[in-house]
């Protein structure tokens, strides 16, 4: 066949081309076989050395000849499998730090297991990479130790505990990025957040155990639009300068663990360790969360899916994803459809796996239009061939935070233009609250008597203006935790909310009786009472409401909340004469010096105690103050700063007058 083939050639005139390439081909050589020292080091140490080494996460090393000869079969076979390096995205859009390998890569890790494994000129290789003891991003700027816990081997599954603590600075640092070493496999994952108030730690001096129990940051909160956690298998890459995330002064971090009982008591002791920017940010991200919390899976069904959308109100800039789900997930695709049609690739996980999620920070970041719609889609199967069920045989799943549980999540951080930054926060946040509450009325319903998770979406309901929604919840915490002051409080505040103020006093009481020295309770009776005094016949209850804030203040002298709540009873209620009134500007003025003139409330309290001694000018100054912070913080506030302030103009003070008891 070959004589034929070359006769036709030299017909048609080809004849030479086949013989010059015939020769060519015949006279290269065949590729050398890979070394370790030439070809396989530098791969192992760049794309597995980070897990793969002494003291890494992963459970042996990689980095010497002899280690990678006693396991080339192994590396042979995963990385054709591409199993390994672990990298769940596909290629339709590139992320920094990318750990998959290229065909060339590959190809030569299998040819060197496979074609005598040999190691090469010992002497050309390199010095071995160092890496920090433990840390995947390097050497942290600050190590912050946790306290130890023990995870108590309860029946449960499911331990959920927020650990405390306070970061050792005294100056505004900027902080690039933070790693967390968890330390027990028994840790499922951990949410980070800041607290530069008393709040978290108050909460944590009430529990006689390290941390405290509950599902809500509170005061806490996400920097800056940054996702802070840690998920099997992650460490996140260190944000650009530009979007260091600023940490207060003397402010705590609190650490929210999703730990999981075995059985036996499990002693973890985790490490945050965080690395520092010399310069402030210059631009401040936005962190959308999308996804549905009302999955509901019935057992057996496969090919479940799980759908969510948001539209950018503002022209838009995408920084980094990062996905998030339990053990049924099959795939994750986020995608957004540009207003003329386009589609642009948000994050594309074909193969979900639990122990390797991570964050994913775009080499070149997205910048979609305002009206682009994000859309996300998750597949689950909760059948019995999906060998990582966590139910055997399988159950109902719906959305929840056990790891029994489903949840679907892809957080982005987001950017925007400064005169867009706060509607797309708005806009971001009333939708992740919306559906925060509805994955918690899920859990209620298959656990109701689950005290900590109604008691979150209570707190809920009342940050979104629902006092009605969040009554039932409160009531039914109090009756299933009949020694907590604080359930008795939360409820007082709510029925507060709805000026049901009888009720709301009797669950004051019932919080001081529980506790005598539960100082918030005592500043909520007296703000009831301030209120009851002017629509009733109780006169009295203006005093009343002054004593019960200088008990308070007993508790906690300090507290700038107090003073100011005790200076505007004193200077605005009928009853109290001028030496009252100078007490009042006394403590306004303190007050207002704690917090650095930056509280609208307490400015509104000065102005009303400087009107009440007739310094109209002083009180104007103050009220004007207010109403330019309020303006930006809490605009719900400036109607009635407003109002105040057109009386100080017209030289009139705040009073109110209580009908005379009879």
């Amino acid at each position: 066949m070959y004589d034929r083939w070359l006769a036709r050639a030299l017909v048609t005139g080809t004849a030479a081309t086949v013989l010059r390439l015939a020769a060519s081909t015949s006279a290269q050589a065949p590729p050398p076989a890979p070394t370790f020292t030439r070809d396989v080091a530098p791969i192992l140490w760049s794309r597995c050395g980070e897990c793969h080494r002494p003291n890494g996460v992963a459970p042996f090393s990689l980095l010497t000849y002899a280690d990678a000869r006693q396991r080339a079969q192994q590396i042979a076979d995963v990385v054709a499998r591409g199993i390994m390096p672990p990298w769940m995205p596909d290629n339709s859009v590139h992320f920094e730090r990318e750990r998959r390998l290229s065909a060339v890569e590959r190809d030569r890790l299998v040819r060197w297991a496979t074609t005598g494994r040999a190691e090469g000129d010992a002497t050309r290789l390199p010095p071995t990479p160092a890496w920090p003891d433990g840390w995947r991003v390097g050497a942290p700027d600050l190590v912050i130790d946790l306290p130890e816990y023990v995870v108590p081997p309860t029946d449960t599954t499911d331990v959920f505990r927020n650990f405390v603590v306070e970061v050792p600075t005294d100056a505004v640092r900027y902080v690039r990025g933070l790693e967390f070493l968890p330390g027990n496999t028994s840790v499922h994952h951990a949410n980070i957040y800041v607290d530069d108030t008393a709040t978290s730690r108050s909460l944590d001096a009430a529990d006689p155990q390290p941390g405290y129990a509950g599902l809500i940051p509170h005061s806490a909160y996400f920097p800056d639009g940054h996702f802070l956690g840690w998920t099997p298998g992650q460490a996140a890459p260190l944000e650009p300068e530009a979007l260091a995330w600023t940490l207060p002064p003397r402010a705590s971090l609190l650490v929210q663990l999703h730990l999981r009982a075995t059985g036996k008591p499990e002693r973890i002791r985790p490490r945050l360790g965080l690395y520092f920017s010399a310069r402030p940010p210059s631009d401040r991200g936005v962190m959308l969360r999308l996804g549905t919390q009302t999955i509901d899976i019935p057992a057996g069904v496969a090919g479940y899916r799980a759908i969510d959308t948001f539209v950018l109100p503002v022209d838009t800039v995408v920084h980094a994803a990062q996905a998030h789900s339990h053990y049924r997930a099959t795939s994750v695709h986020g995608e957004a459809v540009l207003p003329d049609g386009r589609r642009t690739p948000l994050l594309t996980i074909p193969q979900w796996n639990f122990n390797w999620q991570d964050t994913y920070r775009y080499q070149t970041p997205l910048a979609l239009p305002k009206g682009t719609r994000l859309e996300l889609t998750y597949l689950f199967d909760n059948s019995a061939a999906n060998t990582q069920n966590p139910t055997r045989p399988p159950a109902r799943a719906v959305w929840g935070f056990r790891s029994a549980d489903e949840m679907g999540d892809l957080w982005l951080q987001l950017t925007a233009a400064p005169a867009d930054r706060d509607a797309l926060e708005r806009a971001a946040q009333r939708k992740m609250t919306t559906e925060t509450i509805a994955g918690y009325e899920t859990q209620i319903a298959v656990n109701p008597d689950y005290a900590p998770i109604r008691n979150d979406v209570a707190v809920l309901y009342m940050e979104t203006g629902r006092p009605d929604a969040a009554i039932p919840h409160f009531t039914r915490v109090a009756e299933l935790e009949p020694t907590s002051a604080a359930a008795r409080f939360n409820l007082a505040r709510a029925l507060q909310a709805r000026e049901r103020l009888g009720e709301a006093l009797a669950a004051y009481r019932d919080a001081l009786r529980l506790d005598p020295t539960y100082a918030r309770a005592r500043t909520g009776m007296a703000e009831t009472l301030y209120l009851r005094a002017a629509t009733e016949d109780a006169q009295h209850q203006y005093r009343e409401a002054a004593a019960s804030l200088r008990e308070a203040l007993g508790f906690r002298p300090e507290w700038p909340d107090a003073m100011s709540h005790l200076a505007w009873v004193m200077a605005t209620s009928s009853g109290f004469d001028a030496v009252a009134h100078t007490e009042a500007l006394t403590l306004a003025e303190r007050a207002n010096t704690l917090t650095g003139s930056r509280d609208p409330s307490i400015l509104d309290s000065l102005a009303a105690a400087y009107a009440a001694l007739g310094r109209f000018a002083d009180a104007i100054r103050a009220s004007e103050q207010a109403l330019s912070i309020a303006a930006r913080q809490a605009p719900d506030m400036r109607a009635e700063i407003e109002s105040r302030l057109r009386l100080y103009k017209n030289g009139q003070a705040v009073q109110r007058i209580a009908p005379v008891s009879r």
